[in-house]
């Protein structure tokens, strides 16, 4: 298995994203808001904090860092599986 290098810097940053996002959705899913309250405040979370913006960040790191540290054709692997991933389409549910 190959290792992918990340300097702490990074490591801290997109760490310090993730709790941010992971600890507010919890608060926000753990209220006692009615679901078209809470549809309101996830939204206003979405856009207030830059959510999409935070994960994309996160996401080009990652890659990024993925390219540096492996092969041509481990990269290859991580390509063909994000590839089959689903993204949700609004039709969905749970």
């Amino acid at each position: 298995m190959t290792m992918v290098a990340i300097d702490k810097q990074s490591l801290l940053s997109v760490l310090e994203d993730l709790e941010f996002l992971v600890v507010s959705l919890d608060h926000i899913g753990s209220s006692d808001l009615l679901p078209q309250e809470r549809a309101e405040v996830v939204y206003r979370f979405t856009v207030e904090a830059n959510v999409f913006q935070r994960l994309a960040s996160i996401r080009r790191l990652l890659i990024s860092r993925a390219d540096d540290s492996l092969s041509p054709s481990e990269c290859n692997e991580i390509e063909e599986a994000l590839e089959n991933i689903s993204p949700w389409n609004g039709k969905q549910t749970s």
